[in-house]
């Protein structure tokens, strides 16, 4: 009989090469897991970095575009010629509503309202209901680091007069 032979991997070899593949692919799924994770990491930090800037944007274009800024008892109200826009601060969160109502999960700290460098406190706008101002300032909390933001508004003297509660007669 005619022996021929035909060349084949032995069961050694067969093995070796599946140990080594069983490595490759659990160094692969580790390191798509720790790549999933950064990536989710910075994701939600970006989320976070997005929300304080888009208030902080509105505040300043509301803070602009705004003819008065009246503090209400539970309420901050911008309004203009044809806009309005109604900011209410809780400790845990800030509500703006214009239209739509926009809800920024931030914490706040130490708000101040002011007309002219003095402070507007409870007894202002609780004869009239509200208060007019043109400062304000908060501490925002975000990742145990304290960052301020302050906010003011030039009145036009036409503005002022209008308003007649703090025109100067």
């Amino acid at each position: 009989m005619n022996k021929v032979k035909l060349k084949a991997y032995t069961i050694l070899e067969i093995t070796i090469a599946m140990i080594v593949s069983a490595i490759v692919i659990s160094i692969t799924y580790t390191v798509f897991g720790i790549v999933s994770n950064a990536y989710n990491q910075y994701r939600q930090d970006q989320q976070g970095v997005l929300e304080l800037t888009q208030l902080d944007g509105l505040l300043k274009r509301d803070f602009a575009m705004a003819q008065h800024i009246l503090k209400e008892p539970d309420s901050l109200v911008f309004t203009g010629r044809d806009r309005r826009a109604v900011y209410a601060f809780s400790p845990t969160f800030i509500i703006r509503t214009s239209g739509i109502t926009d809800t920024f999960k931030v914490s706040t700290q130490n708000i101040y309202f002011s007309f002219r460098g003095s402070p507007i406190r409870q007894t202002d706008w609780q004869q009239s209901g509200t208060a007019l101002i043109d400062g304000l300032s908060f501490d925002l909390v975000y990742k145990n680091r304290t960052i301020p933001y302050i906010y003011h508004k030039q009145y036009s003297s036409e503005d002022l007069m209008t308003d007649t509660a703090n025109a100067i007669h």
